[in-house]
């Protein structure tokens, strides 16, 4: 995914925004694959806003890297050995 840098600030504006809104301000991950060699492994992100409601933030935080979007939804993040969804967080 190609983006700028006014685009890059503007999905972390959106993320920061998305994040105040929910209890404890906690973003929530989900490994829905790792590869066979372990080297990457596919990610989704979500919050959930005090009102109980689903808040996906897979895109933002796609945009806001300049990491490609797969077509299931999720980000894929390539290293090893150490805990990639707080490296990407």
């Amino acid at each position: 995914m190609k983006t700028n840098k006014q685009e890059q600030i503007k999905a972390l504006k959106d993320i920061k925004r998305i994040v105040s809104k929910c209890e404890n301000k906690r973003v929530y991950a989900d490994v829905t694959h790792v590869s066979a060699s372990g080297m990457s492994r596919n990610i989704k992100f979500a919050a959930i806003t005090k009102k109980g409601d689903y808040r996906p933030l897979t895109w933002y935080i796609a945009k806001a890297l300049g990491y490609n979007l797969q077509q299931d939804g999720t980000i894929k993040v390539y290293g090893c050995g150490m805990d990639m969804i707080f490296n990407t967080l």
